[in-house]
């Protein structure tokens, strides 16, 4: 059965992913801090989002909208917290590789060059469901993911298109920059994009990862998952879809 319903839909980014996997001497370590990156983002978000998919360099992610309006302000508040505890456990986790590292690859070298962006935006979406598997289909799926595409020149942001922005009146985020995306037989899409951190999430406690056992566990890590790929078994993540 296909349902109609609102959503928050929410996307999580990294960005320099391209540069960082295509070289042939980061390929296999590469996928490795990107998975590791994007699993704290992963940790951080849940329980107020929810995984829809994972896109190659960056993970779907949605919350169900209720209909109260009380309620819907009360989760858009959760979502957008969420957000912002992502950017804080992407940073640490990022911190935490380039800290404990010992592999001179590239990938390894230039793992603190990543970023993250998120892109957030509500609006009706369509739950597919065929056989076991479900989709969240419709316009706002679409252009969630066009809007990664953009004229924002930062490479670490919260993207809020207006009509959800105007939702948030009364937390307390930083001073935002108005955008106005072009998107053709899409229209026009104004939003505003804020500079992480938000100040909205409790900052994770730094650890020191500069001990021989997590240096160790580390590099094993790649080892060991590096080695999956180059014999096929755990494929690389296919690249998000064109929209």
């Amino acid at each position: 059965m296909n349902s109609t319903e609102e959503y928050a839909l929410v996307i999580c980014d990294i960005s320099g992913y391209t540069r960082f996997v295509t070289s042939q001497e980061v390929r296999n370590h590469g996928f490795v801090v990107v998975g590791q990156l994007l699993k704290a983002v992963l940790s951080s978000v849940a329980p107020a989002l929810l995984l829809a998919k994972v896109e190659g360099d960056a993970v779907f992610l949605y919350r169900p909208l209720p209909a109260d309006p009380a309620r819907q302000a009360a989760v858009l508040r959760e979502v957008v917290v969420a957000c912002d505890r992502a950017f804080h456990h992407f940073a640490e986790r990022r911190r935490e590789l380039v800290e404990a590292n010992i592999c001179g690859c590239g990938a390894c070298r230039s793992a603190g060059e990543l970023e993250l962006k998120a892109i957030l935006s509500c609006g009706e979406v369509l739950e597919q469901r065929i056989g076991k598997h479900r989709e969240l289909v419709g316009l706002e799926v679409i252009r969630l993911h066009r809007l990664l595409k953009n004229s924002v020149e930062a490479t670490s942001y919260l993207l809020v298109t207006e009509n959800t922005a105007a939702r948030l009146a009364d937390l307390a985020l930083p001073d935002p920059t108005l955008v106005l995306e072009e998107h053709g037989d899409l229209g026009d899409c104004p939003a505003r994009v804020y500079s992480p951190p938000l100040g909205l999430a409790a900052v994770p406690t730094p650890r020191s990862y500069k001990t021989v056992g997590f240096k160790a566990r580390d590099i094993l890590t790649k080892i060991f998952v590096g080695r999956l790929f180059q014999v096929r078994l755990v494929p690389p993540r296919p690249p998000r879809p064109d929209v």
